[in-house]
């Protein structure tokens, strides 16, 4: 990320809740300098989806698009942050609603503590609050994907 405050850098774990959101500058596919402070004011859900092509990041954009009256703008919203550059030709923002960042090089994953020992996208979700504090933190297993993306739909 281009602009991040200072007291936030690589983390080697994910973020806990009550913690807040790091701010970053991020490359949206219809913005390359999306401002993810600028989000704040709704609740928020931020998943790291892996790719749009593996069957765990497929199964949960699959669930966020069946339930899309949810992602209102004015109360939710969802980003979905990709780890496969090649995304940046299949995902679209999906106004209201439902948005993404392309983050091939991994800085937001590292930043999110979304990368797993040996450096590779994991997928995790946050739920943020409207002052983009940390609600939940839900993990994805391998596999799981469709279970994750029902769980955070609960």
């Amino acid at each position: 990320p281009e602009r991040m405050r200072p007291e936030f850098r690589d983390r080697a774990h994910p973020l806990h809740c009550g913690e807040p959101a790091p701010w970053f500058t991020g490359r949206n596919p219809n913005n390359p300098r999306y401002d993810f402070s600028s989000v704040a004011g709704r609740h928020v859900l931020l998943s790291f989806i892996g790719s749009s092509t593996e069957p765990d990041g497929a199964a949960l954009l699959a669930a966020v698009d069946a339930a899309a009256a949810q992602f209102d703008d004015d109360r939710l919203c969802f980003f979905g942050v990709s780890a496969d550059a090649a995304d940046a030709a299949r995902l679209a923002d999906r106004i209201p609603g439902r948005r993404f960042f392309l983050d091939a090089e991994l800085a937001v994953h590292r930043l999110y503590g979304a990368l797993d020992a040996e450096g590779r996208p994991r997928r995790i979700s946050y739920l943020l609050d409207p002052r983009l504090r940390v609600v939940a933190v839900l993990a994805c297993a391998e596999g799981d994907g469709a279970a994750h993306a029902a769980r955070l739909l609960a």
